[in-house]
């Protein structure tokens, strides 16, 4: 990564000895996007995002956290879900903040796939990731499961963990929120090599964090088992 104007960076190089891949010339353009965005104060938030129960939750965590499972768990329980991996957080003048989906489909993953509502089961395509088996759920074959924006008052900070049967939530104070936030973004737009983007960017999370109440969330094997109920479980605990 290069300077630009200032100290932001502008350029994105890949080695000269071979050829970018697929994959990164993917990653390159989503990179570019994602830059372009953060600097009209715009935030690409790693996150899924969903309603459920009257209930509006942007859910935070790294890969393997169980954003999809979550989201499809919603979708069964009945709920709409706006993403499950990537959102658009967009400001709207004195308006609570909203988020958009970035992608427009959905990837699922081993289990997760067991839990998608009956009539969406033959609309998901197989695909493969790094040879291993993966499925894809396009926005447009989801109908009323899926919704264009979310207008969030939750965050939910996601992990799994194994050992537990019943998922556990517990509430977090507006700090962790908004340090699960910069993770969940670019990190290095908080740094001091992007001041000007720093600077847009933080009203925004704050802006969330004001609007939102946060929780840690711990998913138990008990999601997969019994979805409707588990997820309805944990709407109810986050009020």
């Amino acid at each position: 990564v290069e300077g630009g104007s200032g100290d932001e960076p502008d350029v994105v190089r890949f080695s000269t000895r071979r050829s970018p891949s697929p994959i990164e010339h993917e990653l390159l353009i989503e990179v570019g996007i994602n830059h372009l965005l953060a600097r009209q104060g715009l935030p690409v938030i790693h996150s899924c995002a969903f309603e459920l129960g009257g209930a509006s939750v942007l859910g935070l965590g790294e890969s393997f956290s169980g954003k999809t499972t979550v989201s499809i768990a919603a979708m069964r329980a009945g709920g709409r879900v706006a993403s499950d991996d990537l959102v658009l957080a967009v400001p709207d003048g004195n308006e609570p903040l909203s988020l958009l989906p970035v992608r427009s489909y959905g990837w699922l993953r081993g289990r997760t796939r067991e839990i998608v509502p009956r009539e969406l089961q033959d609309k998901m395509l197989e695909n493969q990731e790094n040879g291993q088996p993966r499925w894809v759920l396009n926005r447009e074959d989801g109908g009323e499961s899926f919704v264009e924006r979310v207008v969030p008052g939750i965050v939910w900070i996601q992990s799994v963990d194994r050992r537990l049967r019943e998922s556990r939530i517990e509430p977090v104070d507006q700090g962790q929120v908004f340090a699960a936030l910069i993770r969940g973004s670019s990190p290095i737009y908080f740094s001091r090599h992007c001041s000007e983007i720093r600077g847009k960017l933080i009203p925004v999370f704050r802006a969330l964090c004001e609007q939102c109440r946060g929780f840690r969330v711990r998913l138990g094997r008990r999601l997969l088992e019994d979805p409707v109920g588990e997820m309805e479980r944990l709407v109810e605990a986050s009020r």
